[in-house]
């Protein structure tokens, strides 16, 4: 009888282990591929601050028309405004700044409305 007990409580007990699952792996309900472990352990500088010390370096790329904060899916991405969207231009851009995705999104020309 008291190997029966014992065995069930090992079984139990592997049950619940299994059950918990490993603390480094990303949990099987969270969205795939949207998971920075990085932004946990080492806080990223706030987007606004980035924009206001990368933009004039962005800005003197020829066919960037501007920068700003945008959304795709459920991340907040730094977004870079191009005339013209080619794989040339493309290559120019960082894909990553401080820790912010880059989105590169055409707008065409951009010019100021009439006075």
């Amino acid at each position: 009888m008291r190997h029966r007990e014992l065995l069930a409580l090992i079984l139990a007990f592997a049950g619940a282990v299994r059950c918990s699952g490993h603390p480094d792996r990303a949990r099987t309900d969270a969205p795939r591929g949207r998971t920075d472990y990085r932004s946990a352990i080492v806080p990223r500088e706030d987007i606004a601050n980035v924009l206001r010390r990368r933009t004039p370096a962005l800005m003197a790329i020829e066919g960037v028309a501007g920068t700003g904060e945008g959304r795709e899916e459920a991340d907040t991405v730094l977004v870079v405004f191009v005339v013209r969207k080619t794989p040339e231009l493309t290559a120019r851009i960082p894909s990553e700044l401080d820790g912010w995705r880059v989105v590169v999104r055409e707008v065409g020309k951009v010019t100021a409305p009439p006075p």
